[in-house]
């Protein structure tokens, strides 16, 4: 499988294409974030930062996101968020978020650095 991708600041134009016409491996990671209580039972808002110092957020079902310790009698706080990675170069990486997110497109460019290959120990799994 090869992947090309653009990052323009806010579009990632991305191509993917593999040589048997199958469709490629994708290889799942979590994506740190902050977490608050969504809109909906069983739905989280989260956020996090572009490669490029820009923001996005999110809804997502609650199963896609291990949080940690909620701060505040509102709820918030860090975790992490369940995605694909796509490609990484680098210090980047591009993931395609699991939900439209309401700023940009559902492919994104982060540093390396805010994945983890493995997310925290949930009971919800």
């Amino acid at each position: 499988m090869w992947v090309t991708w653009q990052d323009t600041g806010h579009v990632c134009r991305v191509t993917v294409a593999h040589p048997t016409g199958l469709e490629g491996i994708v290889m799942e990671s979590c994506l740190r974030c902050a977490v608050a209580p969504g809109q909906f039972t069983g739905e989280y808002a989260v956020s996090a930062t572009q490669s490029n110092g820009e923001g996005f957020s999110l809804f997502v079902d609650e199963k896609l996101v291990d949080r940690e310790q909620p701060q505040g009698a509102e709820g918030r706080g860090e975790g992490w968020l369940r995605v694909e990675v796509i490609d990484r170069r680098g210090d980047q990486a591009l993931i395609k978020l699991p939900a439209e997110p309401l700023e940009v497109g559902q492919f994104v460019t982060v540093k390396a650095n805010q994945l983890a290959s493995l997310c925290l120990q949930s009971s919800r799994r």
